[in-house]
C-alpha cells in the first residue's frame, strides 16, 4: 500500500495533478509518517497547489530526515521565496487599501499642493487663453469630422431588439 500510494504520488506530479497527488502522498504518511519519499512530494504538491505554509511544514520534517538531500533544499528554497513574494503583495495590497500610512508622506503632499496653488495663481491669464484656443480646436474638429453639422447626430434605437440585462 506505501509504495502503491508513493508511486501514484509522484505520477500524479509528472501530471501537474497536485491535488491527487497530496492526497496519495498523504495516506502514504497515515502509514508512515516518517517517509521521506512521501514527505518530499506532498510538499512539493503543496507548493505548487499553493499552500505554502503546509508544504514548508513537510519540507523541514523531510530535511530533518535527510540533511544533505539537495532536492529537499532546492523545494525550501523555493517555498521561502514563494512565501516571501506572498507577504510583499499582500503587504502592498493593504498599504493601498488604507492609504499607506506614514508621517512624512502627508507633509510632502500638502508641500506639492502648495507648489500647484502658486503657479495656478501666478498663471491665469495664460491658461484662459489655452482653455480659449482648446474650444476653438475641439469645434473646429468636430465640424470637421460631421461635414459641418452643429456635432449633434440621433441615434435610433429599436426597442424591440434591445436587450435587458
Amino acid at each position: 500500500v506505501i509504495s502503491t500510494n508513493n508511486n501514484l504520488a509522484l505520477i500524479y506530479i509528472k501530471m501537474k495533478d497536485w491535488s491527487a497527488a497530496a492526497e496519495h502522498a498523504s495516506k502514504v504518511l497515515d502509514e508512515d509518517p516518517n517517509n521521506l519519499k512521501a514527505l518530499m512530494r506532498r510538499g512539493q504538491a503543496r507548493l505548487q497547489g499553493g499552500f505554502l505554509e503546509q508544504s514548508k511544514k513537510d519540507l523541514k520534517k523531510a530535511q530533518k530526515l535527510d540533511k544533505d538531500n539537495s532536492y529537499i533544499k532546492k523545494l525550501l528554497k523555493i517555498c521561502t521565496q514563494k512565501h516571501k513574494e506572498y507577504v510583499q503583495k499582500q503587504q502592498a495590497l493593504y498599504a493601498g487599501m488604507f492609504g499607506g500610512g506614514g508621517k512624512g508622506k502627508g507633509k510632502k503632499k500638502k508641500k506639492n499642493k502648495d507648489k500647484v496653488t502658486k503657479k495656478k495663481k501666478e498663471e491665469p491669464a495664460k491658461m484662459e487663453v489655452d482653455n480659449k484656443e482648446n474650444d476653438e480646436q475641439a469645434k473646429a474638429t468636430t465640424d470637421a469630422t460631421n461635414g459641418g453639422d452643429d456635432g449633434v447626430k440621433k441615434m435610433e434605437v429599436d426597442t424591440d431588439q434591445a436587450v435587458s440585462v
